[in-house]
């Protein structure tokens, strides 16, 4: 059976590039990779700057809570990494059930979106920044979620968030890739 995660990989930095949707990216350094100009692109900067909660629930989780993990692990902040493990744990064991927590926590099909693909981006930066193989995955298989796809909520042609995430993931598995062929 054919992966076509990456059929239409061309077509991410022209959205990137010309995507009329807001791309959220805490570390300037991640879009090394992308090679359209990078003029118009800057790290996302959040006005609120409040405190990190504990993680209780996935359910709970809201996107601005997102941002603020996403952030805090570029300062290798412990909340932050123990944050994601759970968020990563609580999706690697339940991963059918994001689409009703999704229809449940967001009324629109935009922030459905949206909080998808931060999750999604969360998990890619994770493994890029601390080499956890377990997040890859998980990113991965969400991004091939086929109840989420069907959903359109993984469409690229709707989201610069998702051109990222997977020009970062298949830069992600080219790295890994590279990496095993040293050894």
């Amino acid at each position: 059976m054919k992966d076509s995660l990456f059929d239409h990989i061309e077509k991410c930095e022209h959205i990137i590039a010309y995507g009329k949707d807001e791309l959220v990216v805490f570390d300037d350094q991640a879009l090394d990779f992308v090679s359209v100009a990078k003029k118009d692109m800057h790290p996302y900067d959040m006005t609120t700057d409040s405190a990190l909660k504990d993680y209780t629930n996935f359910k709970d989780l809201s996107l601005e809570e997102i941002f603020k993990i996403r952030r805090a692990l570029l300062q290798n902040d412990e909340k932050a990494i123990y944050n994601a493990n759970r968020m990563m744990r609580f999706l690697e064991f339940r991963m059918n059930s994001i689409q009703n927590r999704l229809r449940k926590n967001y009324t629109s099909r935009k922030e459905r979106i949206r909080f998808i693909q931060n999750v999604i981006s969360l998990l890619l930066e994770y493994h890029r920044r601390y080499d956890d193989p377990r997040f890859l995955s998980i990113a991965l298989k969400l991004l091939r979620n086929r109840a989420l796809s069907k959903r359109h909520l993984l469409d690229m042609s709707y989201s610069k968030q998702h051109a990222y995430n997977l020009l970062l993931s298949k830069h992600l598995i080219e790295k890994l890739k590279t990496n095993d062929k040293e050894r």
